[in-house]
């Protein structure tokens, strides 16, 4: 990552420890995350314009398949985990975890569909991946907007990036149906064009 296309803004890489999973990028100044930006609705589509086409320079960096030994399959989601979890995962887990755990394994479709995903993701063209991408990963200054948090950086199905990137609008969206100030216990069942609007993603979907 120390090379690449200028067209491809991201923090400078100074140095790393492979052996400690330290990753050390020179420092911003003066900038605010895409997190920050989409909480007080100012990540325009402009922003997502230019995050489109930051994604689309990654994924068309030229590589060594030397660079990247063996197959590195993204850890997550780790579907095999959905079906029987390991014995060792479950005496370390919380409460909490093994609740919110059993109603993923109970909702059959959702298995269903990880492992079609999956399987489709094996199948794709491998090219460098961000791998983690959330609008909080991208850092506005002055000049650029910036790709922040390389950890999970590696060759992958570009649709996890873009997959990632506009799911998270649609998590930020669909809380807002019904958590409206006018709803209460005694408000109408909403239409279908009221779902429609009020969950439209309070932010702007990706433009490659």
């Amino acid at each position: 990552m120390r090379g690449g296309p200028a067209r491809f803004p991201r923090p400078e890489f100074l140095d790393g420890d492979e052996e400690r999973r330290l990753l050390v990028f020179g420092m911003l100044d003066g900038v605010r995350s895409g997190s920050e930006l989409a909480a007080e609705e100012e990540f325009t589509e402009a922003m997502s314009a230019q995050a489109g086409r930051t994604m689309a320079a990654l994924h068309q960096l030229p590589f060594q398949s030397a660079d990247f030994p063996g197959p590195d399959p993204h850890p997550y989601p780790p579907v095999e985990d959905l079906r029987s979890l390991p014995l060792e995962h479950y005496v370390n887990a919380t409460g909490a975890f093994i609740q919110g755990w059993g109603l993923l394994q109970r909702d059959a479709a959702l298995p269903d569909g990880l492992e079609r995903l999956r399987a489709a993701e094996a199948d794709a063209a491998r090219v460098p991946i961000h791998g983690d991408l959330r609008p909080d990963q991208f850092l506005l200054t002055e000049s650029a907007l910036y790709v922040n948090d390389w950890e999970e950086f590696r060759l992958g199905d570009p649709a996890r990036d873009v997959g990632a990137y506009v799911g998270e609008w649609l998590h930020r969206a669909v809380p807002r149906i019904p958590a409206q100030e006018t709803d209460d216990a005694f408000s109408a069942t909403l239409t279908h064009e009221e779902v429609v609007a009020r969950g439209r993603p309070a932010g702007p979907l990706p433009c490659r």
